[in-house]
């Protein structure tokens, strides 16, 4: 896909080259994609954060978890050029 170039530009010179399918997801919000992107972003900063980490959206990496499953597949693979499993 070729970038598409707003009509019109910014006196900062400023343009936010798209494909089609980024020009598509932002035309509901606005025709120019930099009003669009700014709209998005102003919405996105007034989204509220999640008080408790497990909600939805929230992270939930856990790296004990993460150093468990390492730990344990690790042996696995080890252990039969080590010997000591089956």
């Amino acid at each position: 896909m070729t970038s598409r170039i707003p009509k019109v530009i910014p006196k900062d010179g400023k343009v936010w080259r798209l494909t089609k399918e980024s020009w598509e997801a932002l035309t509901p919000f606005d025709s120019d994609p930099n009003v669009a992107i700014s709209k998005l972003v102003a919405l996105l900063k007034q989204a509220p954060t999640p008080a408790n980490p497990t909600e939805a959206g929230a992270c939930r990496f856990d790296e004990g978890n993460i150093k468990k499953i390492v730990k344990e597949t690790m042996e696995e693979v080890i252990a039969p050029f080590t010997g000591t499993g089956g």
